[in-house]
């Protein structure tokens, strides 16, 4: 992945969040609540498209 690629990406998922923010300030429910469930959304279309995902264990804490 190129760096333009990630930067982009990043950039994205901080609009997300700020997005999410203000839409859980409309329904009072935690914007924590609402990033879960599009992580779980997207990993659940990235599987049903068949796109890689790449696997995070080695730099995750145990």
């Amino acid at each position: 992945m190129s760096v333009e690629v990630t930067l982009m990406v990043l950039c994205g998922l901080v609009i997300f969040s700020y997005l999410f923010d203000l839409i859980a300030k409309q329904f009072k429910i935690p914007s924590v609540i609402l990033l879960l469930l599009s992580g779980i959304g997207l990993r659940y279309l990235a599987t049903w498209f068949e796109l890689p995902i790449p696997n995070f264990e080695a730099i995750l804490p145990w």
